[in-house]
């Protein structure tokens, strides 16, 4: 049960099974034109698979006259693995004790900003000190598309529905302007990740959740992050109401 066909700018035909159908005709997303980095925006940024194991690279053979170019290997990342070092630094790849580098795959996904970061910190309060240290993240929750088909694992119809209608405190489902309202989309809070608040690793979109969006989605983090809801709540209502209607039937 999804929206029909619709152009980038319009607003999709919510399935009345769904918490947005509740707000219209209000709009559930809005194109503010702000790109600002801020609850509730929608940003396309690359994130690992966290279903995947990662990799580890160990170096296995630099040149002392040559610290540009090393031999490398790749091996499953094991949390009791020793860190082994190569007898010369390599300039790309330097090494510090007690860490190893991981590799993962990544992709290009949209994401929702569900934390916008401190503010920044005065420069006298972090000179002769690493920005990494202090530079502000933001937290933001990956989408995946949840069709089936071609080299798309997607979702099953069935999960797909239940997470419509809010049963699973980690998942959320919704239909995204970027993607042209033409397919579910899935959000998943248990793999919010961190990213630099800024614009050359975040593609900030004009699209930013209404206040209704927000309000709702704040009572959908409290009830991930602090298992508390509301019955009196928008979400709580919803979820007694659709409790009822799937009684009924």
């Amino acid at each position: 049960m999804t929206s029909g066909n619709q152009n980038q700018d319009s607003t999709p035909n919510y399935p009345d099974d769904s918490i947005q159908f509740g707000v219209e005709p209000d709009p559930w997303w809005m194109n503010d034109g702000k790109r600002e980095f801020q609850v509730g925006r929608l940003v396309w940024v690359f994130l690992p698979h966290m279903d995947n194991d990662p990799y580890a690279i160990e170096t296995i053979r630099a040149k002392s006259t040559e610290h540009k170019e090393a031999l490398v290997k790749y091996h499953p990342f094991n949390v009791k693995a020793a860190v082994k070092y190569d007898s010369f630094p390599v300039a790309p790849l330097p090494e510090y004790s007690g860490e190893f580098k991981c590799v993962y795959r990544c992709k290009k996904r949209p994401a929702m900003i569900v934390h916008a970061g401190g503010p920044e910190i005065p420069n006298e309060l972090r000179r002769n000190k690493p920005r990494r240290q202090t530079d502000p993240c933001i937290l933001v929750a990956p989408f995946y598309g949840a069709d089936e088909g071609g080299q798309r694992a997607g979702f099953s119809p069935a999960f797909v529905e239940r997470v419509r209608r809010c049963e699973y405190k980690q998942f959320w489902w919704d239909i995204l302007p970027e993607v042209g309202w033409k397919t579910d989309s899935i959000m998943r809070l248990d793999q919010v990740q961190p990213v630099g608040r800024n614009h050359s690793v975040v593609d900030v979109t004009n699209y930013s959740l209404s206040d209704t969006g927000l309000l709702i989605m704040e009572q959908f983090l409290e009830w991930f992050c602090y298992e508390r809801l509301g019955k009196n709540s928008e979400l709580g209502y919803f979820k007694q109401e659709v409790s009822q209607l799937e009684y009924l039937c």
